[in-house]
């Protein structure tokens, strides 16, 4: 059985954690340089906790570092593995490189989701998207993915790269939107739920059939009285209209 070291005790590593505790994996070990940060975890899961990096397990598989992208090559430094042990990081859009320093093999294990620790996902859906810096490290990776769901794919780093960028526009800037509207409506006393069921059409559709050929509204029928009324109605906010503006330029190009 894979013996496993958790750097980090963030919504990933609870993610990571929920799952491999289902599947009753050896979690020999957390860190977390702040203990106030991981108590919870290291009793809720029995699970042994430091925070000093000499004080980590010298003898696991597999080594998680589920902390900030930043903080990765620092703590990577700290940590020297032997050539039958593998370094994981799980920042999607950050490179192997991050882990050079702890030894030749390295991997990423991206769940392509947004994890949130007040709302695990309990399912083994999660995609899991891997890349690694060598054969061993790639059996070792995809063992560990495979622990945690079903869905798993192998990538390069450049398209590892273009994914991340698809899911911040998928996600982030989708949320970000829906925030501008709900924005809008509270402004003009009018209640959110009113956009729900059209939220709602606009998701499930995207699910089940190609974005290009749902798109509708003003710019995909160049409705330029429409979106100069949309327009004015922004002026209140630059950056929407900005936005707007650019988003409709957009879709224009795309359809013409």
């Amino acid at each position: 059985m894979m013996k496993i070291v958790i750097l980090g005790t963030g919504n990933v590593a609870r993610f990571f954690l929920q799952q491999l505790a289902a599947q009753k994996v050896d979690v020999v070990q957390l860190y977390n340089h702040r203990a106030e940060s991981a108590q919870d975890l290291s009793i809720q899961y029995g699970i042994p906790l430091v925070t000093e990096t000499n004080a980590i397990n010298t003898d696991a598989d597999l080594y998680l570092f589920c902390i900030k992208d930043q903080a990765i090559a620092a703590l990577a430094a700290d940590i020297k593995l032997k050539p039958t042990q593998t370094a994981v990081h799980c920042a999607g859009s950050q490179s192997l490189d991050l882990l050079a320093a702890t030894g030749i093999n390295t991997a990423v294990v991206w769940p392509l989701y947004s994890i949130n620790k007040n709302k695990l996902p309990q399912e083994r859906t999660v995609p899991l998207v891997v890349e690694a810096s060598n054969n061993f490290a790639a059996q070792q990776a995809e063992a560990f993915a495979a622990l945690i769901s079903d869905h798993i794919t192998p990538v390069s780093f450049a398209q590892r790269q273009y994914l991340h960028l698809s899911a911040v526009m998928v996600n982030n800037f989708t949320n970000h939107l829906l925030a501008i509207g709900a924005q809008i409506c509270a402004e003009q006393s009018l209640p959110y739920d009113l956009l729900k069921p059209i939220i709602a059409q606009t998701f499930i559709s995207a699910m089940t059939q190609d974005p290009y050929s749902l798109q509708t509204g003003p710019a995909v029928r160049n409705d330029v009285r429409t979106m100069d009324v949309h327009v004015q109605l922004l002026q209140t906010h630059p950056e929407w209209e900005s936005l707007y503006q650019a988003i409709s330029n957009s879709i224009e190009k795309m359809y013409s």
